[in-house]
């Protein structure tokens, strides 16, 4: 077998693959009214259902009471129950012209696939020439920066923590221990970080910026001026049982902050 036939074959395959997924999911879609008539049954008998059970036997007004039995999840209690056969009738009618359209696609993105074999088989040469050629894969998107960064005049790094996740990770992961680190005393905000390089001191003008994140980056921010508790990294440690992002420090340093109006952050 040739190498375009192959791949001919292979783009076929994986369209029928998906197309039958499609049909199967469109057609579960398109019972979307017995779903939710499923629901109002449950809804209706709600005192019987008990937590615990994983199925339940009601009679169905729709069908003259004839009896039917529902399965249930026996680990979520009867409220939960059918607010989620509710849920799951209103995504499957929203699904069907998403579905259908997709499978419309996946029709003719078939016979298209089907037309080039069949004139791979007559003629490879002419295929190969008039098939077009393969898609370029998508271009990938750098991964997000873990954090906020600024950078002081003499070229030190701040970085600042967007949620008690990246505080966490900021301040006892990433920074080193003769880092200096920043936060508005007494209030909610970010974890603000000096990175100070190994045998170097950070100078004055490059601690007042990071305590201007600080307070930047924090509940002060409305009012334009707060206190902002700083200190070496070394000197932190987590609280027994505490919060995601909540810090002891043992040796504190504080400072009253004013933020100039036209501040670039």
């Amino acid at each position: 077998m040739s190498e375009l036939r192959s791949r001919l074959l292979r783009r076929l395959h994986k369209t029928q693959k998906r197309l039958a997924q499609v049909e199967q999911l469109l057609l579960e879609a398109l019972n979307w009214k017995k779903t939710h008539h499923e629901a109002d049954l449950l809804q209706s008998y709600f005192h019987q259902l008990v937590r615990g059970r994983s199925e339940i036997t009601l009679p169905d007004w729709e069908q003259e009471g004839r009896l039917v039995t529902l399965h249930l999840d026996p680990r979520i209690p009867p409220k939960e129950i059918v607010a989620k056969r509710y849920k799951k009738a209103r995504k499957e009618e929203r699904s069907i012209p998403h579905l259908e359209k997709e499978r419309a696609f996946l029709l003719q993105k078939q016979e298209e696939w089907e037309r080039w074999l069949a004139l791979c088989e007559e003629d490879e040469q002419l295929a190969k020439e008039a098939l077009p050629p393969p898609p370029l894969p998508p271009e990938k998107r750098p991964p997000p920066l873990p954090f906020r960064s600024f950078t002081t005049k003499s070229g030190l790094a701040i970085l600042v923590g967007r949620n008690a996740k990246e505080n966490e990770e900021l301040t006892f992961k990433v920074a080193h221990g003769t880092d200096w680190w920043f936060h508005i005393d007494g209030e909610s905000g970010s974890h603000v970080v000096l990175r100070v390089p190994k045998n170097q001191e950070a100078d004055q003008d490059a601690m007042r910026q990071a305590m201007e994140t600080a307070l930047h980056f924090s509940k002060g921010r409305g009012r334009q001026e707060g206190r902002i508790i700083y200190a070496r990294v070394k000197h932190l440690r987590r609280p027994r049982g505490g919060k995601l992002g909540q810090v002891l420090v043992a040796q504190p340093h504080f400072a009253q902050v004013t933020l100039i109006p036209k501040s670039t952050y």
